[in-house]
């Protein structure tokens, strides 16, 4: 099981790789460029090479390129959705050209059209061309607008995509904004029962990285707010039963937890690795 943290771009890309390597990662996470705006430059060939350089030397695999907050492909403003898939082409190639291993998306909000937001996104996601990183949809704490609350709409998304989109296609599990949606995490029970209604509504094989966040709100609360490893409602046992699972024992863990005074972020990374040790030594078979 490897584990890693999102990093900061701030610098330039190969700084990123260097952080996460400083930071003790064994895989990272960054974004394409600011988050918060539409521009995205792409990386020279001399950054690129170093970034690549870098991640190879250090093993710093898998390279996660997670989406920037403006990204809303289902939004009912025409000019936002078109911002939207540009934003998302742009990020695409940029993770293209870093050789990153996966690009991780939020679904987005449905209109009062639920069927036809859904449709819109698996036209979106089949009308990609091959080739590039796997596209991970992430699972979202917010019941009602929110897609992938429940994660049998992101099942349901899988099975329409056309083949090629198919290939290259899976889910990215938020430990935190699975327990805002309802799934239970806090014990070797109920991650058991949790697990179980998520491969059934997904494909086990579908979930391709863990973002490993603690929860400050309680199962069912419909929030999204991460909290430190350990001290909310998934904690200790729930983060341990997780990381004993067989079945996620390949899949990358990646910390996406607060950062509220300085070394917050190489302490969880500290306090999921023990508990990942731990975990090694009973995993369920």
């Amino acid at each position: 099981m490897r584990l890693g943290m999102h990093v900061s771009i701030e610098g330039s890309f190969p700084e990123a790789a260097r952080r996460a390597k400083a930071l003790g990662c064994e895989c990272f996470q960054i974004f394409a460029g600011p988050p918060r705006n539409y521009s995205r430059r792409k990386p020279s060939h001399a950054e690129r090479d170093e970034f690549r350089g870098l991640v190879g030397e250090h093993d710093l695999r898998p390279v996660v390129v997670h989406a920037g907050y403006l990204l809303h492909l289902l939004s009912k403003n025409p000019r936002v959705a078109k911002r939207s898939r540009s934003l998302m082409d742009a990020e695409l190639a940029v993770a293209s050209n870093l050789g990153a291993d996966f690009y991780v998306m939020h679904p987005g909000s449905a209109g009062e059209d639920r069927a036809r937001s859904l449709d819109t996104l698996c036209r979106t996601l089949s009308g990609l061309p091959p080739g590039g990183p796997v596209i991970l949809l992430e699972n979202s704490a917010h019941s009602g607008a929110g897609v992938g609350a429940d994660l049998r709409e992101l099942g349901d998304v899988a099975r329409r995509l056309d083949k090629n989109a198919k290939a290259r296609f899976g889910i990215a599990l938020d430990t935190a904004h699975a327990v805002g949606a309802g799934y239970d995490l806090s014990t070797k029970e109920a991650v058991g029962r949790s697990l179980g209604r998520i491969y059934r509504a997904v494909g086990r094989r579908r979930v391709r990285i863990v973002h490993a966040n603690d929860s400050r709100v309680p199962v069912g609360s419909g929030r999204d707010l991460h909290e430190h490893i350990g001290r909310g409602h998934v904690g200790r046992e729930g983060f341990g039963a997780l990381m004993s699972e067989r079945t996620l024992a390949r899949v990358p863990f990646i910390l996406e937890t607060p950062i509220d005074r300085p070394g917050d972020d190489k302490r969880n990374l500290a306090r999921l690795r023990r508990l990942a040790a731990a975990a090694g030594s009973g995993r369920r078979t």
